[in-house]
């Protein structure tokens, strides 16, 4: 069965949307505003701060899952899976979701440790690095030599384990 002209269209539309400079670099900065968000939770914080910052959660919440319905149309189950960063971003939204709806304890805190979710969505920062090039050629950098820098830790360590054995 063919797809009508009109969702053909609309879901094209969508696509090329999705597929803007401006909407990937207006999700990148509410991926920054996000993050400064969660930063600025503190322990015995004050009232206003959590309020707002719960606030912030729920309004990041929503706009990431209509971030993610916006691809999901535009691009299709197929398409939209390929990207592996897509998935992700499914993933958190899903687990944001979950959070929202399990209910809180006495103290506050999310039921059954879901709290630490939140945790979870600062790894969306590293969305950063499909759009910012010179970043990709530096983290790059930083994993070829990630197996030199762990035979230099282990020689370091077997300099220190000799020599507290000498000063014993």
């Amino acid at each position: 069965m063919e797809k009508p002209e009109w969702l053909v269209k609309s879901s094209n539309r969508m696509e090329e949307i999705c597929e803007t400079q401006i909407f990937e670099k207006t999700i990148i900065s509410l991926i920054l505003l996000n993050t400064l968000s969660l930063a600025s939770e503190h322990y015995e914080e004050a009232y206003a701060v959590t309020k707002t910052n719960e606030i912030a959660n729920l309004f990041f919440t929503v706009i990431f899952a209509v971030e993610m319905v916006m691809k999901l149309y535009g691009f299709g189950c197929r398409k939209y899976s390929e990207d592996s960063f897509n998935l992700f971003d499914a993933f958190i939204v899903t687990m944001s979701y979950v959070e929202l709806v399990v209910p809180k304890d006495e103290s506050g805190e999310g039921g059954g440790g879901l709290g630490m979710l939140r945790a979870f969505r600062l790894l969306r920062i590293f969305k950063i690095i499909k759009s910012w090039e010179s970043l990709k050629v530096l983290l790059g950098a930083v994993l070829g030599s990630l197996g030199d820098i762990t035979n230099l830790g282990i020689l370091i360590f077997l300099f220190l384990f000799i020599f507290a054995l000498l000063c014993k």
